[in-house]
């Protein structure tokens, strides 16, 4: 998932800013993205998306997922 979230984050940032940033955005908005999983053990990934980063993690975005 790591690699991924590096993927977004620097190949597809625009995503993120058109999504988040103003003027259809907010500092409030967060995004989480589902991807296909990593792990044979796991449904799916999420990458999280905030104003100004991608966290490695997040509880409350863990738990709107």
């Amino acid at each position: 998932m790591l690699d991924k979230k590096l993927t977004m984050e620097r190949e597809h940032d625009h995503v993120r800013r058109l999504l988040i940033q103003e003027p259809r955005g907010s500092v409030a908005r967060h995004v989480n993205l589902i991807v296909p999983p990593t792990r044979a053990d796991c449904v799916a990934g999420v990458i999280i998306m905030e104003p100004t980063e991608y966290p490695p993690m997040s509880g409350t975005n863990t738990v709107c997922v």
